[in-house]
């Protein structure tokens, strides 16, 4: 039986003005990838939003944005064109393999929820550098977490701040809604999670 390749989780967080890729622009692209456990390496950039008009801005998730200020003047600072944004970000998937030592690891994409912080993804590296090197799936950190406990609705009993209180997980170094931050929060969880599954396999 062939032994599968070793994987690097690459923990993905978007910042958007809406819920919809396509429809709504990516405003941010953190993304923090680790290996065995450990966090190996970074990606930040923010996007200028997409004009045309196929695109808008959602109205609930503008006033979302007017509750975070912060946060607000942080995503629209340094703003580069989304082009040119997904092809570093193609060319830093590219070298992701080179930080650690098994050049042969599977690039495995990871979010909290998938389907937003993925998609976004997903269609803008298509649009923009012409494939996704992530593939086609994502990891549901939450769908993770309620296998891992047993928790029989998406919704039911798991929350990510009593995770993050379970495992003494370190957050207070990192800035709530900035992409690249999230993206490392979200990842050290998973390897939280990864951990006792692994202790739990092994008991």
């Amino acid at each position: 039986m062939a032994m599968s390749k070793p994987e690097l989780y690459v923990s993905l967080d978007v910042e958007a003005n809406g819920p919809c890729p396509g429809l709504n622009s990516m405003l941010s692209l953190g993304a923090a990838a680790f290996f065995d456990g450990l966090i190996v390496s970074t990606f930040y950039k923010k996007l200028i939003p997409e004009s045309g008009p196929n695109f808008t801005e959602d109205s609930d998730t503008m006033k979302w944005w007017e509750t975070k200020p912060e946060a607000w003047d942080e995503v629209n600072q340094d703003q580069q064109d989304s082009q040119e944004v997904m092809t570093e970000f193609g060319s830093w998937l590219g070298r992701l393999n080179g930080v650690t030592v098994r050049r042969d690891a599977k690039l495995v994409a990871a979010a909290w929820p998938a389907a937003f912080d993925f998609g976004y993804v997903n269609y803008y590296m298509h649009q923009c550098y012409g494939e996704n090197p992530l593939g086609f799936a994502c990891l549901d950190i939450r769908s993770f977490a309620n296998g891992l406990f047993n928790t029989p609705g998406y919704y039911e009993r798991i929350s990510e701040g009593d995770l993050y209180v379970k495992y003494d997980i370190k957050t207070d170094d990192l800035r709530q809604h900035v992409s690249v931050d999230d993206a490392i929060r979200q990842g050290r969880l998973l390897m939280a999670l990864l951990k006792e599954a692994e202790e739990r396999k092994a008991a």
